[in-house]
C-alpha cells in the first residue's frame, strides 16, 4: 500500500521532524509527500525553502483568519478535495497553529482520510478569558470524537492519532511500567504528583506581542503550547485503574496563570534597558508598563501554576500540581530574536516529576539541560546539565509490596542514548517522536491493528479534560468569579 501524504503546515516544526521523518521512512513504509497546506501569508517564504531543499510536490494555500473559530471556507474545500483526488490522497499530517485543528481534523473525517496531529487535539480563541471558549476544548473533543466513530461506520480502518511523544518516551514507559507493577500487586492508585516543567524562553516585551510562534495574542498560551505533554502524560501515569472503585467521577481545578501583566510586572520596561543598555533602546520598544498592560490584556497565560484534586464518591484519591513555565531559566543574552524559534534563541529545557504511589513507591524524573541545542555539537551529552540529561530514580517498599528488585534504582536514559546520534533532529525525545510516526504509518497499513495505538484520539480525552479544566478555572479568575472549576457528573462548571 502506498500512503500517499498532505502535509498541513511547513512552519519549524514540520522542517525539523515531519519532513525528515518522511525521507528517513519513505522506502520503508511507501510514503510519498504529495500534496503542502499552509497560509496565503507564508507562500513565498515556503517556495523558497522548498527550491533550497528540492522539495516538489503540489501547494495549496489557504486564507487563514482567526475570529472566533477557524473554518475552511467552501471554495477551499472544493480545491482541496480536486487535489486530494489528483493525488490520491490517503494520510494526512496536521503541523498547524491548534486554533485550526478541528477544521482540519473535520474535513479529514468527512473524506475518510488517517490523521496523525501535533498536540494539543484542539484549543480555542481566549479560552484563558472566556468561561465558554475553555469549555469549548473539551466539548468540541468529544464531538470529534462522535464524528470519528461516525466515520468509521464508512471507513472502518479510519486512524486518528496525535503526535503525543513522551507516550512513546523510554523513560515514561519506565514509569508507566512500574506504576502498573505496583498497583497489580497493591490496589493502589497514584496518590500524587508534581509536575514541574520550564521551556527555558524569555521574550522580550515586544516579541510577547508580536510573536505568532507558540504567542499569546490569541488569548492561549502555555497550555495550548508544551503544556499540553504535561497533562497527557500524566493522565496517562493515572490511568492505570482497574477497579471502578478507584477511578475518578470528579475533578477539581485552581489554576494561578502568569499573564503579560503579571510578567511586565515581575521585570518591566526599566529593567530591561538597564540589563541591556543601549542595545534595548526605543525602535526595539517604546512603550510604558502601563501601555504594554493594556495591550496585552486579553492575551494568554505566559506561566501556569494549576492543582487537580480527584475525587471518588466525594473522597479524594489523587492530586496533581503543576507548574508549567514558559518564562523559565534561559541561555539568551542578546535582545534580537535569532531565526530558530523552536530549540534555539536561549531555549533550555528544565523537567521534574516527583509521583507517589501511597506507601509503596515514589519514582522522580530529572532532566535539565544547561544550554540550548547546537545544530553540530553534542553539549554535554546524557549526564545532568547535558543535552541529553534524562534520570529515572525509583524508590520501593520492596519487602511490603513483594518484588525481588532493589528498593532503590536509578536508570540514566540519557546516557544510554549516548551512542548513534545523528543530525539535528536527534536523542531520546526525538527517537519517541519517530516511534509514534512509525506506529502510525504501521497502522494506516495494517501491520499493526488500531486498538493497539498508544496516542489514538480516544486515548486523550483525559488529557484535554485536564487542559479544558486548567483554562477554565483560569477564565473564571480572570472574570472575577469563583475560581475552581469542577468536572462532575460529565460537565464543566
Amino acid at each position: 500500500m502506498e500512503i500517499n501524504l498532505m502535509l498541513i503546515g511547513i512552519g519549524p516544526h514540520s522542517k525539523r521532524i515531519y519532513l525528515p521523518l518522511i525521507k528517513k521512512y519513505h522506502n520503508l513504509y511507501n510514503i510519498n509527500l504529495k500534496l503542502t497546506v499552509d497560509i496565503i501569508d507564508n507562500k513565498s517564504k515556503i517556495q523558497s525553502y522548498f527550491d533550497k531543499e528540492d522539495i516538489k510536490v503540489d501547494e495549496f494555500y489557504v486564507n487563514y483568519k482567526i475570529n472566533k473559530e477557524y473554518f475552511i471556507s467552501e471554495d477551499d474545500k472544493k480545491n482541496l478535495k480536486e487535489l486530494i483526488i489528483k493525488n490520491k490522497i490517503n494520510t494526512i499530517i496536521l503541523s498547524t497553529d491548534p486554533l485550526s485543528h478541528k477544521a482540519y481534523i473535520e474535513f479529514a473525517l468527512e473524506n475518510g482520510i488517517n490523521i496523525l496531529m501535533d498536540k494539543p487535539i484542539t484549543t480555542e480563541i481566549n479560552a484563558s478569558t472566556n468561561n465558554t471558549q475553555a469549555k469549548k476544548i473539551f466539548n468540541d473533543f468529544e464531538i470529534l470524537l462522535k464524528k470519528y466513530h461516525k466515520a468509521e461506520e464508512k471507513y472502518p480502518d479510519l486512524i486518528v492519532s496525535c503526535l503525543s511523544q513522551r507516550r512513546y518516551h523510554p523513560a515514561m514507559n519506565k514509569i508507566r511500567g512500574e506504576l502498573e507493577r505496583v498497583y497489580e500487586r497493591t490496589n493502589c492508585p497514584v496518590t500524587s504528583i508534581i509536575c514541574e516543567h520550564s521551556d527555558g524562553q524569555w521574550r522580550m516585551p515586544d516579541e510577547v506581542i508580536n510573536e505568532k510562534y507558540h504567542g499569546y495574542s490569541n488569548g492561549v498560551g502555555k497550555c495550548s503550547h508544551s503544556g499540553y505533554h504535561f497533562f497527557d502524560i500524566m493522565h496517562w501515569f493515572c490511568d492505570i485503574i482497574k477497579d471502578k472503585n478507584k477511578k475518578y467521577d470528579e475533578i477539581k481545578c485552581y489554576s494561578s496563570f502568569t499573564r503579560p501583566n503579571d510578567w511586565i510586572t515581575e521585570l518591566n520596561i526599566e529593567d530591561y534597558k538597564n540589563i541591556f543598555g543601549n542595545s534595548y533602546n526605543g525602535d526595539k520598544f517604546n512603550l510604558t508598563n502601563e501601555e504594554f498592560i493594556e495591550k496585552t490584556e486579553k492575551y494568554g497565560e505566559i506561566d501556569a501554576h494549576i492543582n487537580f484534586t480527584f475525587y471518588k464518591n466525594k473522597n479524594k484519591i489523587s492530586n496533581i500540581q503543576f507548574s508549567l513555565l514558559h518564562n523559565g531559566f534561559s541561555k539568551r543574552s542578546w535582545v534580537n530574536s535569532r531565526d530558530n524559534l523552536y530549540k534555539g534563541n536561549g531555549r533550555v529545557r528544565h523537567e521534574y516529576y516527583s509521583i507517589h504511589q501511597g506507601p509503596f513507591q515514589s519514582i522522580k524524573y530529572e532532566s535539565y539541560q544547561s544550554d540550548q541545542i547546537d545544530n553540530e555539537t553534542l553539549r554535554g551529552s546524557g549526564h545532568c546539565g547535558g543535552e541529553l540529561h534524562s534520570d529515572v530514580l525509583i524508590f520501593r517498599n520492596s519487602k511490603v509490596i513483594g518484588i525481588d528488585l532493589p528498593p532503590m534504582e536509578q536508570i540514566q536514559f540519557g546516557v544510554v542514548n549516548e551512542n548513534g546520534l545523528q543530525g539535528y533532529s536527534r536523542g531520546h525525545q526525538e527517537d519517541a517522536r519517530g516511534d509514534c510516526f512509525k506506529e502510525f504509518m504501521m497502522a494506516v497499513k495494517g501491520e499493526i491493528p488500531k486498538g493497539k495505538l498508544k496516542s489514538s484520539l480516544e486515548a486523550h480525552k483525559g488529557s484535554v479534560l485536564l487542559m479544558s479544566l486548567a483554562y477554565l478555572s483560569g477564565a473564571k479568575s480572570f472574570n472575577n468569579e469563583n475560581p475552581i472549576a469542577e468536572y462532575i457528573n460529565g460537565e464543566l462548571k
